[in-house]
């Protein structure tokens, strides 16, 4: 029993050194799947709409701010770490986003930044975006290299209590047609929004890669709390945490790996006015 233990104990240490090595070696942008927020961390990556942020805080309106920043160790691994910050805001039919993220292992680092920019029409039933992704990666002893995508998105509010979404990122680098198509990143998210509860869906990929599901629960507490849960479907990954909901506002999330183990993140943010 006790031999077995340990060589689990060195199979889980090969398996995070693996990761560790993996990360050293991605490609630029392979880490940006890694961007979300550490209240999306609690919610397995399953995030609100950009028109539905102020639900963070409890808050309505049509013009606001939102700021916010976190950090987090993937899966425990020593000297690897995430960093994301965050600036939102909407003033009228206008809305912005821009986020930064930093994956940083010791001898590679990698920084991403998003940016989602539209308008609502239609009565606000319906919501345009252009968005994008710009990263640069650079591993020791090697030449940083550096990326970009550009795309669109599309959400509909055909109910108070439903939001849709669906975006595409142009295909990275040179090829076909055919080939790039089939690698074409694309997300199709819901949110299902009840007093006191909010239910998130999030199914992701590409035609060359697959589909991945993630699903999240928002579930309002006693005094601002809220608690938070989510799944990942193709790694059997879940997630939780709390957070204090209002207009300033504190995360604590974790998710687990059935292999690789425990992930903790923890972040801030404030929504003004």
């Amino acid at each position: 029993m006790q031999t077995g233990k340990m060589c689990h104990r060195g199979g889980r240490r090969r398996l995070r050194l693996m990761v560790l090595t993996a990360v050293v070696a991605l490609p630029p942008g392979a880490g940006a799947a890694w961007g979300q927020a550490a209240w999306e961390q609690g919610t397995a990556g399953a995030a609100l709409a950009l028109h539905r942020r102020p639900a963070l805080a409890g808050a309505a309106g049509s013009r606001w701010l939102f700021f916010a920043a976190s950090i987090e160790e993937p899966y425990l691994i020593p000297g690897l770490s995430r960093s994301v910050a965050e600036c939102a805001g909407r003033g009228g039919p206008w809305q912005a986003r821009l986020r930064w993220v930093r994956l940083a292992a010791p001898r590679y680092a990698e920084d991403a930044f998003e940016y989602d920019a539209g308008c609502a029409l239609a009565a606000g039933c319906l919501h345009l975006h252009l968005v994008g992704r710009l990263q640069r990666g650079a591993a020791e002893g090697f030449a940083a290299q550096s990326g970009g995508r550009l795309g669109g998105a599309l959400a509909l509010d055909p109910h108070a209590a439903l939001t849709l979404r669906a975006q595409a990122l142009a295909p990275p680098g040179a090829g076909s047609i055919a080939d790039g198509m089939r690698r074409v990143p694309w997300t199709v998210s819901a949110g299902l929004f009840g007093p006191g509860i909010a239910v998130l869906a999030v199914l992701d990929g590409t035609r060359h890669h697959g589909r991945f599901l993630r699903a999240g629960l928002l579930l309002d507490g006693p005094s601002g709390a809220c608690f938070l849960c989510g799944f990942r479907f193709d790694t059997s990954e879940i997630s939780a945490g709390v957070m204090r909901r209002g207009r300033p506002l504190a995360v604590l999330a974790w998710r687990m790996h059935p292999v690789l183990g425990t992930s903790v993140s923890a972040g801030i943010g404030v929504m003004l006015p």
